[in-house]
């Protein structure tokens, strides 16, 4: 009579063997027989290491579309970082809501070794000192304004020459062109004018009297040369942001090239 087989352990290594050979096309019988073991308990194990290989499939894939997921995300940090330094006035880069920044934290922590993370580091330094720049350039800017205009009879003054001049400026138009002197008087009914400053922005908000024209269209004249002389100083200092930002755009190009995020950070799947 044939001794019966011994319960032993069945390690992973041996239950996963045994499902390789049934792949391969071993009888269930053969796989038995050659291990000691009895029959039914290498079909329950071969049972087991099949479970296994799925569930570890599913996690590797699973992990897999993670990966892909936040290169995904590292990826779409550039092209934000791209849109952001082309844009005037600066802005800190890709602070617009809370993922974004939490994504541009975690490039930041990727490249943290790149020469592009000083690059980074730099514009977002320097925009804090140009928005300090700006908002003084806009505060004197008003007080020119108030000084050009104090001449000017009070139904006629104006209140907001400061933010027409500076939405004309971040539109893109250079200091030398909103000094160009372009005004086009409109009549209206009852004798009365509208003027307006580069064709496209009134100089009242209400109509004048002809005598006043004249006198307004002199007084925003001296406004103009007044303050693009700051705006000036305003744009020595973009060019600044010029500069860098080529340099940001030739390190985050050559990383869209290579397909590949050096480093690591806390969001990362491995």
């Amino acid at each position: 009579m044939a001794k019966p087989y011994k319960k032993r352990p069945i390690s992973r290594e041996q239950r996963n063997k045994w499902l390789d050979q049934l792949d391969r096309g071993i009888g269930i019988t053969r796989i038995a027989s050659d291990a000691k073991h009895d029959i039914r308990i290498v079909k329950n194990q071969i049972e087991v290491a099949r479970q296994e290989r799925l569930i570890s499939n599913v996690k590797k894939e699973h992990l897999q579309k993670i990966y892909e997921d936040h290169y995904d995300d590292m990826f779409s940090v550039i092209d934000a970082i791209e849109y952001s330094i082309n844009q005037f006035p600066p802005n800190y880069l890709c602070q617009s809501d809370q993922r974004q920044r939490k994504l541009f934290d975690a490039f930041s922590e990727h490249v943290k070794h790149e020469k592009v993370r000083k690059y980074l580091d730099q514009y977002n330094s320097d925009v804090q000192e140009f928005e300090d720049i700006y908002n003084e350039i806009e505060f004197k800017i008003d007080k020119v304004q108030i000084s050009t205009t104090e001449n000017l009879p009070d139904e006629v003054k104006p209140s907001d020459w400061t933010n027409d001049l500076l939405k004309a400026f971040k539109m893109g138009s250079s200091p030398d062109d909103l000094s160009a002197q372009e005004y086009e008087p409109i009549r209206c009914p009852d004798s009365l004018f509208e003027i307006y400053w580069r064709k496209a922005i009134r100089l009242t908000r209400i109509s004048v009297e002809e005598k006043h024209v004249q006198q307004i269209i002199n007084t925003h004249g001296e406004f103009i040369q007044q303050a693009v002389e700051l705006l000036l100083v305003v744009k020595n200092f973009s060019e600044r942001f010029t500069l860098l930002g080529e340099k940001i755009k030739d390190e985050l190009e050559s990383l869209k090239i290579k397909r590949l995020i050096p480093g690591h950070c806390e969001y990362c799947p491995f």
